[in-house]
C-alpha cells in the first residue's frame, strides 16, 4: 500500500494524520508485488504516477500477438489526489503499444514527470539494449498516458537505467533530465527537445553505481545515492549566462560593507573587466564567495583593474574547474604605464583567513591580447606563441587545487609581479576530473618575478610519490627570496623548484628557502650565475635500486654558479617502498664545463654523498674547473664523489684544490673524519675518473678539528696531499662571499682589469716557459726520435726541465726508443708535475724494459713537491680564480640594478672583458634587445679568447648554430621559447654537440614545447680501480749485485748507462772515465748506494776508454769501454 503524511510547518510529521491512497484490494495486487517508483505531478498534486518493478500476468493466460494487453498491473495513474487508480497497461487499446513491448519482459525502474507540464511523463526501463533498440530503455508520452514513445538515449552506455528525474532550472526555464546507471550520472540537457543526446555528468563523482537521484529545489542540489559509495551531492545552478562586463572607468564593488551573513554570488558567464572590479568580505570575517562556472572566467583587459580584497573566496561552481583570471596587456609597454595593462591585486590580511582562488584550470594567467577562450582547457601549460603582459601582486592569498596557480607568459619587459606570504597548495585529485596538479607557478621566457616568504605544498601522492612542481621556469630570471627572516617554504613536492634556460640572460636567485620532503629541491639546467643561499634541503632517502635517485639541488651543465652557505641534511621521510639500502645525495654538479666554478661554505650532515660532481667539470690540463672550499660534512659516507662515463681528459674536478699562498686559498673542507672509525670517504674516485686531485690544507693535527682538514681516499693514485703551515681558523680562512650590497661597480671594474692584465702577463710567461715556448716542436721531436737523436732530445728536455708539459712528459715515457729508463728518470724527476699525472705511473708500468721501482720511487718522491712550473699554475690559476669572483660580483652590482646608465654600462664592460661566459651573456643581452646580428658576432669572438680552449671552442660553435635558431625566432616576433616545425628540426641537431651547454638548452627548448623528454642522469660512485702502488726503496735495489756494477751498451756512442751498487761506507764515491793515455775525460761524484745513471758522453774520438768507480777507501770498479 501507500500512505501519505503531512509535514508541518515546525518540520515535524504528525503520525496520526497518514492517509492511505492506493486502497488496492487483494484481487487487483498479488502478494510480492514490489513497488518500484512514485511521481507527483509538480504542476498538480492530484497526478499521480506508481510503478511496479514486475508485471502480473493473467491467471491461464498466453502471451501473443493479440493479448498484449493482457499484461496488468505494472503503470498505474490517480488524477484525484489517490482516491482512485487506473491500470495504464489494461487501458491500452492496440496490442503495439510502447508501454506493452517495453514493459512486457524487463523491470521498470523509475517514473518521472514534467515540472511545469502533467501530461509528460517518462518512464526508465532496467535493462541492456539489444542491437537496434537503443532507445527502448526510456519511454515518454506527451499525453498523460494514453501513447507513449521511445525517448532518445543517444550518448548512453549500454547498461540499465536504474533511476530517472527531471529537473526545472529556475532562471533559465529549461528542464532536464537526470538519470543514474552503473557508470554515474548523466543528462539529457532540455527535456522538452527530443533526439538529443546524454552527457555524462558526474562533477567528480567516484565511479559507482547510482541506485537513486533526488533534487532540493531550495538548496538547488542534486543528489545521489550510491551502491558503495554513499552519497553525494552537487549543485545544479550550472547554467550559462550572458557575459558581465565592467566597463571602462567604472568602479563595480562586489563586497559586504557591514557585518551580516556571508554572501555566496553565482557567476554564470565570463566577467569582463575593463574598469575597476572590487572583490571583499568584512573584516569580521564573513565572506564574499564567488562560484563561476565551468570553463568560465574573470578576464582583466588593459587598463582595467581586478582587485581581491581580505575574506575573499573565487571558486567554481557545480563540481567542475572553472577557467580562472586571464589578465592581458601591451608586451612592448613599459609595465609602469598602467593603462597599457590589466592588474590583478590580492591583498589577504594574514594567512589564517583564506583570501582564495580555487578549483581552476588556472588560477591566474597572463594572455595574449587578443586572447579568447575556446572552452576547453586544453594545453594550459604549452609555451605561448606571442608575448604577453598584465600585471600580477599577490600577498596572503591562497591558491588551493588549481592545476596551475600562476601561469605567467613570455614578457619582453621586465616584470613587475610579486607574490609575498601566498599559500600555493593542491591535495588530492583535481575538482571535476581525474587529473593530478602540473605546478603551482610556471613562468616562460619572463624575467623579474618576485616571490618572498610563501608556502608551495602539495598532499597529493601517488604510491607516496609526491608530484606536483613548486616553480616550473622555463627561461625566466625570477628570486626566491626571505622577508624579515621568513623563509620560502617547499613541501612534499617532486621538484621545490625546476628551471631551465636557453640562454645566458635568464638565472635564478634562492636565499634562505627551505625544502622539505621534495624529491629534488632545486634542479637547474643551462644556466649561467645562478645564486643558491642560505636555504635549508631536507634530502629523503631513496631506494636507488627500483627507482632513480633524487639530489637537494642538481645543478645540470650550469657554470658561473654562487652555491654557498646552505645546509644539506638526512630527512626521516623515506622514499624506499622496497626498503632497500637508501641513498641520500646533497648536491649534484653535472657537466659544468671547463671555466673555473666554486661550491662554497656549505654544510652536509648524515648523507650517502654530500656533493656528487659527474663528467666534465675541469680543463683538459686541469688548470681550471670546479672548485669544493670551504665545506663541512658531518656523518657522511662519501663527503666528495667524482664520477664520469667516460676517461677524457677534462672529466673530474679542477686538478689543484686550492693553492700554498694564503689561508684564503687552501681547501679548507672538514671531512668527516677517517675511513677507519667512520667508514667513510673524503674524496671518492670512480673507476672511470683518471684526473689527479692535489689537495691544500691547513696543517694536521688542527686544535678544533684533527685530522678532519685532510681527505681519506679510495684512490692514493689520484690523490695528492699538500700541507701547509698555516693555521685553521673557518672564520679568517672561510669567511663569506656574500656581497654585502655596499661594493662600488667602478672600484671592482678597476680591480677586475688589473687582475686580468696581470692574468694575461702570467699566462704569457708560463707559454713561453711551457717546452721552451714551442709545445708542438718539442712533442714532435719526442715522438719522432730514435736512438741516434737520444743525446740531443735527452740534453733540450733537460734545458727545458722543469716547465716541460704534460703531454711531453708524456709522449717521452711512450718512446721507449729514444729515451732509456734511467734518461726518463732524470726528465721525469726534473719535472716534479710527472709525480701527479696518473698517466705517467700507468705508462711506466707498461715499457718493454721495466722501469725499476726504485727509479719510480724517485720520481714519486716528487708527489709531495711543487715544482717552478706548478707553482707558476697556482699563482695563475688563483689570479684566474679571483677574476672569475671579481666578474660575478660585478654582474650582480649591474643585475641589480634598475638604472638604464647601469644596464649600458654593462654591456660596454661584458664587450671589453675576455670571459668565454661573460661573451655568451653579452650577446645573449644584445639579442634580447634586437641587436640579432650583433650578438652572432660576440658569439664568433669566443675562440678567439685567450681563455678558451678546445671544448669552449666546440662550444661556441653550438651556441653559433643556437642563437642562428633564436635569432630567427625573435625577428619573426616569437619568444625565444617557442618553436615550430624547421626550428624542432634544427634544435634536434644543436642537442648532438654532445655535453656543450648549447646541446642543453636546445633540448630545454624541446622539452617546454614538450617535444621531448628528459630526465637527469646520476652517476653513483664504483670503486675505483687506481688503488696506488707500493714502491720499493732505494736500500732494497740490487741485493745480488752488492759492490758490482754493470754497462750498456759498450761499444757506445754518444751516451752510456752505468748500473751499480756498492757497500754504502764508499761513498760519496767518483766516476772516472780515463783516455787511453790516462787522461780524465768525463768526471761525476755519486752520492747513492745503487742507482742507474743515463751518462752523455763528450764529443771524443773513436777508442779504447776506461771507466773507474773509487770509493773513499778503495778502487771499485773499473772496465774497459769502446766508443765509435
Amino acid at each position: 500500500d501507500l500512505w501519505r503524511g503531512t509535514i508541518g510547518s515546525n518540520y515535524a510529521i504528525n503520525i496520526d494524520a497518514w492517509q492511505n491512497l492506493t486502497q488496492f484490494s487483494k484481487s487487483l495486487l498479488e502478494k510480492g508485488q514490489k513497488m518500484a517508483a512514485l511521481a507527483i505531478a509538480p504542476s498538480n498534486s492530484n497526478i499521480m504516477f506508481i510503478g511496479y518493478s514486475e508485471p502480473h500476468w493473467k491467471t491461464g493466460s498466453a502471451l501473443n500477438d493479440t493479448n498484449f494487453f493482457k499484461i496488468f498491473r505494472k503503470v498505474w495513474k490517480s488524477t484525484d489526489g489517490g482516491t482512485t487508480w487506473n491500470d495504464l497497461v489494461l487501458t491500452t487499446a492496440y496490442p503495439d503499444s510502447v508501454l506493452i513491448k517495453s514493459l512486457a519482459y524487463n523491470p521498470l525502474t523509475d517514473i518521472t514527470i514534467h515540472p511545469d507540464n502533467a501530461l509528460k511523463v517518462w518512464i526508465s526501463i532496467g535493462c541492456f539494449s539489444e542491437p537496434g533498440s537503443e532507445n527502448h530503455r526510456i519511454i515518454y508520452t506527451n499525453d498523460g498516458g494514453s501513447t507513449w514513445h521511445y525517448f532518445s538515449c543517444a550518448g548512453l552506455p549500454n547498461l540499465p537505467i536504474n533511476t530517472l528525474i527531471a529537473v526545472k532550472n529556475s532562471q533559465t526555464g529549461i528542464v532536464s533530465l537526470f538519470l543514474g546507471n552503473d557508470a554515474g550520472v548523466w543528462i539529457y540537457e532540455n527535456a522538452d527537445i527530443p533526439q538529443q543526446y546524454w552527457i555524462q555528468f558526474s562533477n567528480g563523482l567516484p565511479r559507482c553505481i547510482v541506485t537513486d537521484l533526488e533534487y532540493n529545489p531550495t538548496a538547488r542540489k542534486l543528489r545521489a545515492a550510491t551502491f558503495g559509495r554513499g552519497f553525494w551531492e552537487t549543485s545544479l545552478d550550472c547554467f550559462n549566462a550572458s557575459d558581465e562586463i565592467i566597463a571602462a572607468g567604472s568602479t563595480v564593488e562586489w563586497k559586504i560593507n557591514s557585518a551580516g551573513s556571508p554572501v555566496i554570488k553565482v557567476v554564470k558567464g565570463h566577467v569582463i573587466v575593463k574598469g575597476t572590479l572590487i572583490i571583499g568580505g568584512f573584516n569580521d570575517q564573513t565572506y564574499y564567495r564567488i562560484e563561476m562556472m565551468k570553463d568560465k572566467g574573470i578576464f582583466v583587459e588593459k587598463g582595467g583593474k581586478l582587485i581581491i580584497q581580505p575574506y575573499s573566496q573565487i571558486t567554481n561552481h557545480c563540481g567542475d574547474r572553472w577557467l580562472g583570471i586571464r589578465v592581458k596587456g601591451n608586451p612592448n609597454a613599459s609595465f609602469s604605464d598602467l593603462s597599457q595593462h590589466g592588474v590583478v591585486e590580492i591583498n589577504g590580511y594574514n594567512s589564517n583567513f583564506k583570501t582564495s582562488i580555487e578549483n581552476a584550470h588556472t588560477a591566474i594567467a597572463t594572455v595574449l591580447d587578443d586572447y579568447v577562450p575556446d572552452g576547453s582547457a586544453g594545453a594550459q601549460y604549452s609555451v605561448p606563441t606571442g608575448y604577453t603582459g598584465g600585471i600580477i601582486k599577490a600577498s596572503y592569498a591562497v591558491f588551493e587545487n588549481n592545476y596551475i596557480d600562476l601561469n605567467i607568459g613570455p614578457s619582453r619587459q621586465r616584470r613587475k609581479d610579486i607574490f609575498m606570504a601566498c599559500t600555493f597548495k593542491t591535495s588530492g585529485l583535481l575538482k571535476g576530473t581525474p587529473v593530478y596538479p602540473y605546478a603551482h607557478i610556471l613562468l616562460n621566457d619572463n624575467e623579474g618575478v618576485k616571490f618572498y616568504r610563501n608556502i608551495f605544498i602539495s598532499d597529493t601522492t601517488v604510491f607516496a610519490w609526491p608530484l606536483s612542481t613548486g616553480i616550473l621556469a622555463n627561461h625566466a630570471q625570477f628570486t626566491v627570496k626571505d622577508t624579515l627572516d621568513l623563509k620560502n617554504t617547499f613541501y612534499n613536492l617532486k621538484y621545490g623548484i625546476r628551471a631551465t634556460a636557453i640562454a645566458a640572460n635568464r638565472a635564478v636567485f634562492v636565499n634562505k628557502a627551505l625544502f622539505r620532503k621534495c624529491l629534488t629541491g632545486i634542479y637547474l639546467s643551462g644556466m649561467t650565475h645562478p645564486k643558491i643561499w642560505r636555504s635549508y634541503f631536507y634530502v629523503n632517502p631513496t631506494d636507488t635500486i627500483t627507482i632513480k635517485p633524487f639530489a637537494g639541488i642538481y645543478l645540470d651543465h650550469c657554470t658561473d654558479y654562487s652555491v654557498t652557505e646552505n645546509i644539506f641534511k638526512n630527512d626521516t621521510m623515506q622514499f624506499n617502498p622496497l626498503n632497500q639500502p637508501a641513498v641520500t645525495i646533497g648536491l649534484v654538479v653535472n657537466n659544468s664545463g671547463t671555466e673555473n666554478n666554486l661550491i662554497y661554505n656549505n654544510t652536509f650532515k648524515n648523507l650517502s654523498i654530500g656533493i656528487l660532481a659527474q663528467n666534465r667539470n675541469r680543463s683538459s690540463d686541469g688548470s681550471k674547473g670546479l672548485f669544493i672550499q670551504c665545506n663541512e660534512f658531518m656523518g657522511g659516507k662519501n663527503d666528495i664523489a667524482i664520477t664520469s662515463v667516460t676517461s677524457e681528459d677534462d672529466q673530474g674536478i679542477k686538478a689543484n684544490q686550492g693553492s700554498n699562498l694564503n689561508c684564503l686559498l687552501l681547501g679548507n673542507n672538514i671531512f668527516t673524519g677517517s675511513p677507519v672509525a667512520n667508514k667513510s670517504i673524503g674524496f671518492f674516485f670512480g673507476n672511470k675518473v683518471a684526473k689527479a686531485v692535489t689537495y691544500f690544507h691547513a696543517k694536521i693535527p688542527d686544535i678544533t678539528y684533527g685530522d678532519r682538514l685532510r681527505p681519506s681516499t679510495n684512490a692514493p693514485a689520484l690523490l695528492t696531499y699538500q700541507e701547509t703551515n698555516f693555521s685553521f681558523n673557518r672564520q679568517t680562512c672561510c669567511p663569506s662571499i656574500i656581497p654585502s650590497g655596499s661594493d662600488n661597480v667602478e672600484e671592482l671594474k678597476d680591480t677586475f682589469y688589473a687582475i686580468t692584465d696581470s692574468v694575461a702577463l702570467s699566462r704569457q710567461q708560463l707559454a713561453q716557459l711551457t717546452d721552451g715556448g714551442d709545445t708542438p716542436g718539442t712533442v714532435l721531436n719526442i715522438v719522432t726520435g730514435g736512438p741516434a737523436q737520444t743525446p740531443l732530445v735527452y740534453q733540450d728536455l733537460l734545458n727545458k726541465s722543469p716547465y716541460l708539459s704534460d703531454t711531453a712528459l708524456k709522449e717521452s715515457v711512450l718512446n721507449e726508443t729514444l729515451l732509456p729508463n734511467a734518461a726518463l728518470r732524470d726528465i721525469l724527476v726534473a719535472n716534479p708535475q710527472s709525480a701527479k699525472l696518473p698517466e705517467i705511473a700507468d705508462a711506466l708500468d707498461l715499457r718493454w724494459m721495466p722501469f725499476p721501482d726504485e727509479m719510480k720511487e724517485e720520481v714519486m718522491n716528487n708527489k709531495d713537491v711543487l715544482g717552478p712550473k706548478e707553482l707558476l699554475e697556482m699563482k695563475l690559476s688563483d689570479k684566474e680564480h679571483k677574476q672569475g669572483q671579481l666578474f660575478s660580483s660585478i654582474l650582480d652590482s649591474y643585475l641589480n640594478a634598475s638604472d638604464t646608465i647601469l644596464s649600458d654600462s654593462l654591456q660596454s664592460f661584458l664587450q671589453k672583458q675576455t670571459l668565454p661566459s661573460g661573451k655568451f651573456l653579452l650577446a645573449s643581452k644584445l639579442l634580447s634587445e634586437g641587436h640579432a646580428q650583433q650578438s652572432l658576432q660576440v658569439i664568433q669572438q669566443v675562440p678567439s679568447l685567450p681563455e678558451t680552449d678546445g671544448f669552449l671552442q666546440s662550444e661556441a660553435e653550438a651556441q653559433y648554430q643556437l642563437f642562428t635558431l633564436l635569432k630567427n625566432r625573435a625577428e619573426s616576433g616569437a619568444p625565444w621559447i617557442s618553436t615550430d616545425s624547421s626550428s624542432t628540426q634544427m634544435l634536434w641537431q644543436i642537442t648532438g654537440a654532445e655535453g656543450t651547454r648549447a646541446a642543453m638548452q636546445a633540448l630545454n627548448i624541446l622539452v617546454a614545447n614538450q617535444l621531448a623528454d628528459y630526465e637527469e642522469p646520476y652517476i653513483l660512485p664504483q670503486p675505483s680501480l687506481k688503488k696506488g702502488k707500493k714502491l720499493n726503496s732505494l736500500a732494497k735495489a740490487f741485493p745480488s749485485l752488492k759492490n758490482s756494477a754493470e754497462i750498456y751498451p759498450n761499444p757506445a756512442h754518444h751516451y752510456l748507462i752505468l748500473k751499480y751498487s756498492f757497500d754504502s761506507q764508499e761513498f760519496p764515491a767518483q766516476l772516472i772515465i780515463f783516455s787511453s793515455d790516462a787522461k780524465p775525460v768525463l768526471r761525476r761524484t755519486l752520492h747513492t748506494q745503487a742507482d742507474e745513471l743515463f751518462l752523455l758522453l763528450p764529443v771524443l774520438n773513436p777508442g779504447t776508454y776506461t771507466l773507474t768507480l773509487s770509493g773513499r777507501r778503495s778502487l771499485l770498479f773499473s772496465k774497459p769501454i769502446v766508443i765509435y
